[in-house]
């Protein structure tokens, strides 16, 4: 008897888990994702602007395959999107400083791919991935082939001594770097994120290496070195022009009170000497001074495009991300005036013929996927940068530093990856609000259903009892990835 109560009392309480499991399961299902209009299509009687390349009028182009097959006006075929007709069509933008969100049961990853796509962000490359699941997230759903999510290429961190994150790989001798390099090319990088801490003859060897892989190298500048002792291919957030004070990454990005007009003249005959490109992301310390403010930037409609934990608990100016508590007026005040001065260094090297990339370091605080692109746009220009330029180096020569397959330029043969513009976008920057529909890998969307679908996330990300659910995800998430992020 005693036996079939306890029997019965484990078969109410495995029903009782799993419903009360299958609930939270449901609680957390994303809605549906935006379909496609067409994967095989053409755009009639348009304009293809390849920027500072060349220009197509009263074209069509044919999409089939994911590919583009065919540019001109002699193409045969049964869907014609006249829609578009006399609209503008450009490559995709490539954000070349990205962040992704880690895998957790909130599943982030599609929202960040929609704010991206929607502002015409195509491929992203992520520079680290903290936690080793954000990138494999983004894979993943790209081979599902169900969200518009970017393209993707990543790099792995590289350090030594103690790892500021988990998914560090730790090099202690310069014996290393061959091993290390084969291991990151093996495993589907790209890119080596040369970090922290590294000494100079650490990272000649990784240049090394990497280039015999194929691979690129980008990275920070150590604290204690120069721009010109680290001397990396690519330099991200102009770290190593100012002399370092404090190891903070908010006084190396933000206090450029010792830079001179002299030292920026030094950098920018380094770098063409040299032949570096450079990553300023400079969208980060005009975002920072939303901390001059918290209680008026809660209220930003930019900001509500994400889940409100980022707002209330990540990015939150006291109990938020570790390295960004408790700034004050004057921290703030330096990252102002550094910005202006990074412009100032940004069009000597635009004026100089040097590389520059796009991108935006996006989960830093206040830094939204999207449109904090189009606030980088948007601050290379008023550095004095034309458009046109601007628009090469968001697209084509992004490309090339990431791929030899035309990424980046609407050529035969490459990937369709392509935006749609009512008005020419190279000619003004308030054309960027006349964005029709974006194709990511041959399927095109029209953005308002990405917009809708963007909505319908929100809206689940705000319902009870996800939201409080949602920020105690976040809550425990943050403290396991950026417990180390103090500095």
């Amino acid at each position: 008897m005693l036996r079939t109560k306890l029997l019965v009392l484990s078969l109410i309480l495995a029903i009782v888990l799993l419903t009360v499991g299958t609930l939270i399961s449901l609680q957390f299902k994303l809605p549906k994702a935006p379909v496609a209009v067409s994967e095989n299509f053409v755009l009639q009687n348009v304009t293809i602007i390849n920027p500072k390349v060349n220009i197509l009028k009263n074209t069509d182009l044919h999409i089939k395959e994911g590919l583009i097959k065919a540019i001109g006006n002699d193409i045969q075929t049964t869907r014609y999107f006249k829609e578009f007709e006399e609209s503008f069509v450009l490559p995709g933008l490539i954000n070349m400083h990205a962040h992704n969100p880690a895998r957790t049961p909130l599943r982030l990853t599609p929202l960040f791919g929609l704010l991206a796509v929607s502002h015409g962000v195509t491929t992203w490359r992520d520079v680290a991935d903290p936690d080793g699941t954000s990138v494999s997230e983004v894979r993943f759903l790209i081979k599902e082939n169900k969200w518009p999510v970017p393209n993707v290429f990543s790099c792995a961190l590289v350090t030594t001594g103690h790892a500021r994150w988990a998914n560090s790989i730790i090099m202690t001798s310069v014996n290393e770097a061959s091993k290390i390099a084969t291991d990151i090319r093996i495993q589907g990088h790209s890119c080596i994120k040369s970090y922290e801490n590294l000494p100079p003859e650490f990272i000649a060897a990784l240049k090394d290496a990497a280039t015999k892989e194929g691979l690129q190298v980008a990275g920070h500048v150590p604290a204690p070195l120069t721009y010109e002792q680290a001397a990396l291919p690519d330099t991200q957030h102009f770290f190593g022009v100012p002399p370092v004070t404090q190891d903070s990454v908010v006084e190396r990005n933000g206090n450029w009170e010792a830079v001179e007009p002299d030292r920026i003249d030094e950098v920018v005959k380094f770098v063409l000497d040299s032949g570096l490109i450079n990553t300023p992301t400079l969208v980060t310390l005009l975002k920072i001074q939303e901390y001059g403010d918290y209680e008026s930037a809660k209220l930003s409609k930019e900001y509500s495009l994400l889940p409100s934990f980022y707002i209330e608990n990540v990015w939150h100016p006291y109990t938020g991300l570790p390295v960004y508590r408790y700034l004050n007026t004057e921290a703030l005040s330096r990252a102002k005036n550094a910005l202006k001065k990074k412009q100032n260094l940004l069009i000597k090297l635009s004026n100089a013929g040097a590389t520059l990339n796009l991108g935006t370091d996006t989960q830093q605080p206040f830094v939204v996927p999207g449109v904090s692109y189009w606030h980088e746009i948007k601050l290379f220009s008023e550095a004095g940068i034309p458009i046109e330029d601007i628009w090469a180096n968001a697209t084509w020569r992004a490309g090339k530093q990431l791929t030899d397959a035309n990424l980046g330029a609407i050529k035969v043969g490459a990937q369709a990856d392509l935006l749609i513009f009512k008005e020419n976008p190279t000619k003004s920057l308030s054309a960027l609000q006349s964005l029709q529909a974006i194709v990511v890998r041959g399927k095109l969307y029209r953005k308002h259903d990405i917009e809708r679908a963007i909505i319908a996330i929100q809206n689940h990300f705000n319902s009870w009892p996800l939201k409080p659910m949602a920020a105690f995800f976040a809550e425990r998430k943050m403290q396991e990835i950026a417990k180390n992020f103090t500095h």
